[in-house]
């Protein structure tokens, strides 16, 4: 064969965007009429008129067979070399790689050969069970096998060792220098027309107000930044630690270093109203109201309102006289219970002594 007879490339495999069936190994009789096979081919009721019961092959089976070919033919056109395969090596009808045979490496950097036909051991297998496969890869210091570099030149050692020591005709390196003393006088050592280097200078100092350390025409920082800068940790008993403080969205926040706080009490979400009556909010939502009623007879179950009103609901009241009975001298017992989100009532004992006395109160709520 000569040079000028290499086949045309095949750049796409046949009906690469046709209609096509995949080919099956198997035999296909019985299971298709008329279907191709690898096993069997066009089975033989492909081969005969219809008027004898014979079937016509389907055009997606030439294009499928001729799809698989293609596919072959155009990978080893491109250069393409092919990896392992198990499935393929343990099909009962390969039986494993014939002596020879060259696969790719699994990383793509070398390629291994079979020394032994059936060989289905896996040659990137890193567990010890690959067998009679070889590297491809040249090896410097192979005296024989494929992986022999054949007319390898002769090198000095110390082109494969890099070391010094495997050179030869080494220079002869002179002993330590003298080195150059600043403050030599005289000698080998004395540095010769040395530059003169006047005293040190004066350092600027921010806090000075005159003289030489001065500095003129400061900016004025704080002026620039807008805000009067806070002074972070310095304190007694501080730490270094770093503090942030940030808006959340709907609150103030406090962390210290990777350590949350929660949320800083102020006056917005913690708001308050002082007084014998009065009540206060927490920052969880909490409310805590208390009070003073004036005073109430035995005979009654009078109502009073908070002093504002629970925004969602008022959990419970508990409310203690602030002193006896005015008639008889006696304490007398006393209920009190929650009305609603905005008012409450107490029921003072009415088989009791009969008098009359303020109420003490104390209700939660949200």
């Amino acid at each position: 064969m000569q040079s000028n007879q290499a086949p045309t490339f095949v750049p796409l495999p046949f009906a690469a965007n046709g209609l096509r069936n995949v080919i099956p190994e198997a035999s296909q009789a019985g299971i298709t009429p008329g279907a191709a096979s690898f096993n069997d081919g066009f089975p033989p009721s492909t081969m005969q008129p219809k008027t004898q019961g014979g079937v016509p092959p389907d055009g997606k089976d030439f294009n499928g067979i001729l799809y698989a070919v293609t596919q072959t033919v155009r990978w080893v056109q491109a250069g393409g070399q092919f990896l392992f395969s198990a499935a393929f090596a343990t099909d009962a009808n390969v039986g494993g790689y014939p002596k020879g045979a060259v696969l790719v490496r699994a990383d793509y950097g070398g390629f291994w050969f079979n020394e032994a036909d059936n060989n289905t051991t896996n040659p990137d297998a890193t567990d010890g069970s690959a067998r009679n496969w070889l590297s491809l890869n040249a090896d410097w210091n192979a005296a024989g096998g494929p992986a022999q570099i054949l007319h390898r030149p002769t090198l000095a050692t110390v082109a494969t060792s890099g070391s010094y020591n495997d050179l030869t005709n080494k220079p002869a390196v002179p002993p330590a220098q003298v080195n150059s003393d600043w403050n030599a006088a005289s000698g080998v050592a004395a540095i010769l027309n040395k530059p003169f280097i006047p005293p040190a200078q004066v350092n600027s100092d921010w806090n000075a107000s005159s003289g030489v350390a001065a500095i003129l025409n400061k900016p004025d920082v704080q002026g620039l930044l807008g805000f009067t800068p806070v002074q972070q940790g310095g304190g007694s008993g501080m730490g270094t630690n770093k503090v942030y403080i940030g808006w959340s969205g709907s609150e103030l926040l406090a962390q210290v270093d990777g350590s949350p706080q929660g949320y800083l009490w102020t006056s917005v979400n913690a708001p308050s109203g002082i007084g014998q009556n009065g009540w206060q909010r927490f920052p969880s939502g909490l409310y805590l109201q208390w009070g003073m009623t004036p005073s109430i007879a035995t005979d009654g179950t009078p109502t009073f309102n908070f002093p504002i009103a629970f925004p969602n609901a008022a959990f419970g009241i508990v409310a203690i006289q602030q002193a006896k009975g005015t008639t008889s001298g006696a304490a007398y017992s006393l209920g009190a219970q929650v009305t609603n989100s905005s008012s409450f009532s107490v029921s003072p004992d009415q088989g009791g002594p009969t008098g009359s006395c303020p109420i003490f109160w104390i209700a939660l709520g949200v």
